[in-house]
């Protein structure tokens, strides 16, 4: 009996040395923890005071800014924008078009130096391959139609003044008229005269004589709603009331179709066919003034140019690629000319997006 005793009081002093080890071990989890939570309220701490100092930077700098502001404050309106005599402007838009020309607080975001690199490669590589290469601005409606902007225009800068050795400057060839009151975008009636101006750029023998002749002879015009919808009386972008909106509604223009134009678009390569969901356009003329092949890389104004710029050449491809030089289509579709056509207002941020483009496309 003793001996069964002393055997119960060994095993529960083994136990109780496990237990006060144990509570120990805890004891000690328990002043980290404590610590690790001492040093995280630290942190968050000054995390905070970090966040304060940020925020009171950000509104120096939002207050030296304001000294330095030429343009109103649009920030309550959504993207439309009233102007004088019925025009309408983009505003707050992700390119800044309005901020960028006229707005002396603003800081453009484009970088001359690497769009000439970029531009200089296209060129080098198209030397190589015997086939010529042009690039083309198509000026913004708020630079050319300014004097309807709802302020005094204090200064103007553009991102194209940094690169116009690279291309004509094609905002002297052009008025209010060569746009549409409803929309962001030059009109059909403009984009026949900037067509005119790109094609004798790109041969200087080409005449006005010889561009009116084909007019008449291909170019149907029709004074109706546009096929293109007015990007400023849109729902997602107009600024104001529905009641104001009732009187913008139903604009027409002169709308211009190339009336020989036959779509190929069944032969183009399926993996050509779209680039971002943009749809790839390819026709034959063939009434064209010359028997060349042409590719255009372009954005959104190329709806009120490629009708009249087909009448010049037997076949025409339209690829929309967001900046991005696709060599294969290159190879595929063999030009004889290219021709690059951007919207002004997409010179803002070329770098940043055309990097995160190639990258896309690195990873497919």
């Amino acid at each position: 009996m003793i001996k069964k005793f002393l055997k119960n009081q060994v095993r529960k002093t083994g136990l109780v040395r496990v237990l006060e080890k144990e509570n120990e071990k805890l004891i000690i989890q328990i002043k980290n923890s404590q610590n690790e939570v001492n040093n995280l309220k630290i942190q968050i701490k000054n995390l905070e005071e970090e966040k304060l100092m940020v925020t009171e930077e950000k509104i120096r700098i939002e207050k030296v800014k304001e000294k330095f502001r030429t343009i109103p404050n649009f920030e309550d309106l959504k993207l439309t924008l009233k102007g004088k005599d019925g025009y309408l402007f983009l505003i707050n838009d992700s390119n800044n078009e309005i901020r960028q020309h006229f707005d002396q607080s603003y800081i453009n975001n484009f970088n001359p130096n690497f769009f000439i690199e970029r531009l200089k490669s296209k060129i080098d590589y198209c030397n190589k391959k015997n086939m010529k290469y042009f690039f083309f601005i198509v000026p913004d409606k708020s630079y050319v139609c300014k004097d309807f902007l709802p302020f005094d225009v204090k200064i103007i800068k553009r991102n194209y003044d940094l690169i116009k050795q690279l291309g004509p400057d094609l905002s002297e060839k052009l008025d209010h008229t060569c746009y549409s009151y409803t929309d962001s975008h030059i009109n059909f009636l403009g984009g026949k005269e900037l067509s005119y101006h790109i094609l004798n750029y790109i041969d200087n023998q080409f005449k006005r004589e010889d561009f009116d002749k084909l007019i008449m002879e291909q170019i149907d015009f029709n004074l109706m709603a546009s096929p293109y919808y007015y990007d400023l009386t849109s729902r997602n972008n107009w600024s104001y009331s529905d009641e104001e909106l009732i009187k913008y509604l139903n604009e027409k223009s002169m709308v211009l179709n190339n009336k020989f134009l036959k779509d190929l678009k069944d032969s183009i390569p399926e993996k050509f066919k779209l680039f971002y969901k943009r749809e790839t356009n390819y026709y034959l003329n063939e009434k064209g003034f010359k028997n060349f092949r042409v590719l255009i890389l372009h954005d959104s104004s190329i709806s009120f140019l490629k009708e009249v710029l087909s009448i010049y050449c037997k076949e025409i491809l339209c690829y929309w690629d967001h900046w991005y030089f696709n060599k294969e289509l290159i190879e595929w579709y063999k030009p004889d000319i290219i021709l690059e056509i951007r919207t002004e207002r997409f010179l803002e941020g070329i770098e940043s997006q055309l990097m995160y483009i190639e990258s896309e496309m690195n990873n497919l």
